[in-house]
């Protein structure tokens, strides 16, 4: 029992150190150790729906930096990291073509 409860109060120390140290992160707007720390950590196969919000927000901030300063081969080692939907489509909206048919005007 005693066993059983100082390991459960380890795992909940270490979450919440790990939260804390996040939130250090996102206050400071650091998006890199932000992902870092998502690299080393990793996220599950399936996890919660606020951090996939949070991964995207991060990625979409990498990304946009990574963009402007024309590191256009971390950008893209960075979106095709993470396999999650949301970030997967993100990497697709700038290389879609959208064609029109010269006919008719729909689109293809």
């Amino acid at each position: 029992l005693a066993q059983d409860l100082c390991g459960r109060w380890h795992q909940d120390w270490c979450m919440e150190t790990l939260r804390n140290v996040v939130t250090f992160h996102e206050d400071r707007n650091d998006v890199g150790m932000l992902l870092a720390l998502t690299s080393v950590f990793g996220v599950g196969a399936d996890p919660d729906p606020r951090i996939k919000q949070k991964l995207v927000r991060w990625v979409q901030g990498a990304a946009c930096i990574l963009e402007r300063k024309r590191a256009f081969v971390s950008r893209t080692a960075l979106l095709s990291r993470l396999q999650l939907p949301e970030i997967q489509a993100m990497s697709q909206r700038s290389t879609l073509l959208r064609l029109r048919c010269a006919y008719c005007k729909a689109q293809i």
